[in-house]
């Protein structure tokens, strides 16, 4: 196995230079933890000059990954906005959520124009995309497509889930390859043990059904699938519009799969001049005005005449599990952010305003209004710049901001803690104190607090304040953090974590102890004893906002 971690990239760059016979013989792990920014993967994959090695990409497990828009010409990401790239797909690539790639691990990709690219349109010039596998992801409302292919190949998602695609312009998934001088090649879809439910028809000019099979060359396989709840007549104003969840132009299988409680205007799978078979499959709730399952015409005096052939569904029970809710949103082991990173303040989880007076003027951070945002100003310290336009500003005694953050780092010392260091940067007139939480999400209880003062240079002046050897328990994937503001009147800009560097004592197997106070500068910082009850630790109006859904 060759790992491919950020200390170990340029090395392993070299080594993938060093040998391309080496190279078709070994799989590439991503990372020794885990990506968590998709932009890791292009830049892994920049230094793959041959793609007939196989690849294993491991994604961050319990965590919501923002896709961000593309500009005009589908090329790039818009700027100042937020969001990452789409997933790029290239041959021999497995990208998979966690390490075993269920979908239990919680990986979350939602909006953006596109969140799963095998097109050439930004810049990936393979002509194929062969043997590629994406596992255990969950796909959430993106504004054309989910994934769009324009490539020959082999694309497998395995125990994915594509929900609540309601302002969807286009089509989920787009198989769109086409070459007329190849017409023996084709792009092989397939879709195994994965769901489709509550997603629906956004109105004129949307494709007309989930899944497109837009030629003949485009081969789609459905094993062990489910459909259920998704309503393609929804803001259907058009009688032209005849909408299905699979239409399709190329080769179409479908096995052991299950339609429940399903809304079309024509029937819930059509199939033109092309191959169709269909075994063990169950369908109810989901007949529209054509066939009660799937309408397959086989020449074009069918389809003028609206005759199709009718393929029944075989199976009198649906023996899948639908059980098909994956936890998510104010679930606690969702996290938008891995140790180690670095984010502007305005990037918090949870917030709490102790008035409704709406100060500062920046309009530019998330959850910012008069009901349960920050106040905030733009940005004119240099460093602060760089992690966004706003910090937050005119602070009040008590007022709270909650980070969510995981860690997939399997380094734990012998009591199974692994350390991390917070850094905060703040600035304050006067010297301020300031409280810093540590939570353990499952048990909902305090890991460690830290009080310490600022330096009182002035609003302007920016400090950076570390908290040392924070202790998270390895057995916990997410943790929260609590910024209290105790004086208030304090600025703060960006926040960011990193792995402790820990002395090792080679006469013992334990790593040494978390310290319980650090110097910055001419400051000395005290920690509070850990262990306490939360409400010894944290300022009473904290209940409220761990109550509201950290």
């Amino acid at each position: 196995m060759l790992f491919l971690g950020s200390a170990r990239l340029r090395q392993a760059r070299a080594d993938l230079l060093w040998s391309s016979r080496t190279l078709q013989q070994t799989t590439i792990t991503a990372s020794s933890s885990c990506i968590q920014d998709f932009q890791e993967l292009y830049d892994l994959e920049s230094a793959i000059l041959d793609t007939s090695v196989n690849r294993t990409y491991v994604i961050c497990p319990n965590k919501l990954y923002e896709v961000g828009y593309l500009d005009s010409f589908f090329h790039n990401l818009r700027q100042n906005q937020a969001g990452g790239p789409p997933l790029p797909l290239r041959s021999n690539m497995t990208i998979r959520c966690g390490d075993d790639g269920s979908i239990a691990n919680l990986c979350f990709i939602t909006g953006g124009h596109l969140q799963v690219d095998g097109t050439a349109m930004r810049g990936i010039d393979d002509t194929a995309i062969e043997n590629v596998l994406l596992e255990g992801f969950v796909f959430i409302n993106a504004n054309k497509y989910s994934f769009w292919a324009t490539k020959r190949g082999s694309v497998t998602f395995r125990d994915c889930e594509w929900r609540d695609f309601t302002n969807t312009h286009d089509a989920l998934i787009m198989l769109d390859y086409y070459d007329v001088d190849n017409p023996d090649e084709e792009l092989v879809v397939t879709f195994e043990n994965c769901r489709f439910h509550e997603n629906r028809y956004f109105g004129y000019g949307s494709r007309t059904a989930l899944i497109v099979g837009n030629s003949e060359q485009n081969r789609l396989v459905v094993q062990g699938t489910i459909f259920k709840n998704n309503n393609m007549t929804w803001n259907n104003t058009s009688p032209e519009s005849t909408t299905h969840l699979i239409e399709s132009l190329g080769p179409t299988i479908l096995e052991e799969n299950c339609f429940l409680s399903n809304s079309v205007v024509g029937s819930t799978v059509v199939v033109y001049g092309n191959e169709f078979r269909s075994t063990r499959i169950y369908s109810a709730g989901s007949a529209g005005q054509e066939c009660a399952f799937a309408s397959v015409y086989e020449s074009y005096d069918q389809f003028k005449s609206r005759s199709p052939l009718c393929v029944a569904a075989t199976k009198e029970i649906c023996d899948l599990d639908v059980g098909l809710e994956v936890p998510m949103d104010d679930n606690a082991t969702i996290v938008r952010r891995y140790v180690p990173f670095a984010i502007g303040a305005m990037d918090y989880d949870l917030a709490k305003d102790s008035d409704l007076v709406f100060e500062g003027g920046c309009t530019k951070g998330p959850k910012l209004n008069k009901e349960d945002g920050m106040d905030a100003q733009n940005n004119v310290d240099d460093v602060c710049k760089e992690y966004g336009g706003c910090f937050i500003s005119h602070t009040t005694p008590g007022e709270q901001v909650l980070y969510r953050f995981g860690h997939y780092d399997t380094n734990e010392d012998a009591d199974g803690l692994v350390y991390v260091d917070i850094i905060v940067r703040m600035a304050s007139a006067q010297p301020k104190l300031v409280q810093l939480d540590l939570l353990y999400e499952a048990e909902n209880d305090t890991a460690d607090s830290w009080i310490f003062e600022t330096g009182g240079g002035g609003f302007s002046t920016y400090e950076e304040y570390t908290w040392e050897k924070l202790p998270l328990r390895g057995y916990e994937p997410v943790h929260s953090l609590v910024v209290t503001f105790l004086d208030g009147m304090v600025n703060f800009c960006m926040i960011r974590a990193s792995y402790s560097v820990i002395e090792v004592d080679l006469g013992s197997e334990r790593t040494s102890s978390p310290t319980n106070t650090s110097q910055t500068g001419n400051l000395q910082i005290v920690a509070s004893e850990p262990s306490l009850s939360m409400s010894d630790t944290i300022p009473p109006r904290t209940q409220d906002l761990l109550s509201s859904g950290a």
